[in-house]
């Protein structure tokens, strides 16, 4: 029986490489990760908010802004990878 499916996109940050690069695995999951390295922040930001992924980056201003506007179900996590 073939594993549920997760989706993760991201910019290839040395945080993030290794999930790139399918080192890292889920347990009960296959983690399909998306590399938007070239990809421009705005469009982006789109992306994750149509539900273009199941998880990505998004700005902590972005959430706000779109959740504030009762604009999506997102559900936003603390992970700072520029931190």
């Amino acid at each position: 029986m073939a594993l549920p499916n997760i989706s993760v996109a991201t910019r290839p940050y040395d945080r993030t490489e290794a999930i790139l690069q399918r080192q890292v695995e889920l347990k009960d999951f296959e983690l399909r990760p998306v590399n938007l390295a070239g990809v421009s922040v705005p469009q982006i930001f789109e992306r994750v908010y149509k539900g273009e992924f199941d998880a990505g980056e998004f700005s902590l201003a972005e959430l706000v802004f779109y959740l504030s506007r009762k604009a999506g179900d997102l559900i936003g996590i603390p992970v700072f990878l520029h931190r």
